[in-house]
């Protein structure tokens, strides 16, 4: 199958004109011309330059068998030297994945609590997480068709509970209480800051398509309780506590389904959020969308 390459050339300055020079081994030199096309069939290499500013008629066509162990190379810039981000770089034989850093992405879902005792309820509507995922460094397969990564980046998790029961910090630690008599409850929640270093086996079975399954230690740096609600007298409490006693390390499993750049995944975490001595025992499932990995 053919390959065009259609470029736009960029128009100069008017004082400039078209020039044509026979020097040495250049076999054109054309400024202000109009349109560019390169083709590449059966190993034929043709390029046609057609029309300039002062003669929008003009045709020049020059054509070149390449051996078969020719290598090809197609490298594209704008005026300033960058590469354009919208070009469309393609040889053949690319690999799907190759040895290189990556900037991550962003993940966003929803956390639910596994094996929680009675009364820890946690709502999964408006229990959630978010993660971003700084950077990733990939080192592929001689096929390109699998790589492992390692990177860095940050996950906020949030567990609200639902129900008639708060979460409380006291001298022993975090248990769970009752509201106030009349109470009208807002919300009670834990929240978990962390700092993750996912480590991935990645496979591309196609274009655009990517399965992911990775193993994430996260150091849990921050971890607090908040609960607001009203009293029976209609007053505003909030009650705040940081140094909760989370478990400082913990590790995440995680499985991950993308397309173009849009996702699926699950993650789950054998792991207790609450030190087992200072805290009911509970894990968290999550499972949303992903995007720009």
């Amino acid at each position: 199958m053919c390959k065009n390459i259609l470029l736009t050339a960029v128009l100069l300055t008017s004082g400039l004109t078209a020039t044509a020079t026979e020097t040495g081994d250049t076999i054109l030199n054309k400024t202000d011309v109009k349109e560019v096309v390169l083709t590449d069939a059966d190993s034929v290499v043709s390029l046609t330059v057609k029309g300039t500013k002062d003669d929008p008629g003009y045709t020049f066509h020059y054509e070149k068998r390449m051996s078969a162990d020719a290598v090809s190379k197609i490298d594209e810039h704008s005026i300033f030297g960058f590469d354009l981000f919208f070009s469309k770089k393609r040889a053949k034989n690319r690999r799907l994945l190759e040895d290189e850093l990556r900037t991550g992405g962003l993940s966003y879902g929803f956390v639910t609590a596994i094996g929680a005792p009675e009364g820890l309820d946690i709502d999964m509507g408006s229990s959630y997480e978010i993660s971003w995922e700084l950077f990733n460094v990939y080192k592929a397969s001689r096929c390109g068709h699998h790589a492992v990564s390692a990177g860095l980046g940050l996950t906020w998790r949030n567990f609200r509970l639902d129900g008639r029961q708060r979460f409380v910090k006291t001298l022993d630690g975090i248990s769970l209480a009752d509201y106030p008599d009349g109470a009208d409850i807002d919300f009670s929640r834990i929240k978990v800051f962390s700092l993750m270093v996912p480590v991935s086996y990645n496979y591309m079975p196609a274009r655009h398509w990517l399965l992911r399954f990775s193993v994430i230690p996260c150091f849990n740096t921050y971890a607090s309780i908040k609960t607001r609600y009203r009293n029976a007298e209609g007053q505003k409490v909030k009650d705040m506590a940081k140094h909760i006693h989370q478990s400082p390390v913990t590790v995440d499993f995680r499985v991950d389904a993308r397309w173009h750049g849009v996702g699926l995944y699950a993650k789950y975490s054998p792991c207790r959020v609450i030190r087992s001595d200072f805290g009911p025992k509970f894990t968290p499932f999550s499972t949303g969308v992903s995007l720009f990995f």
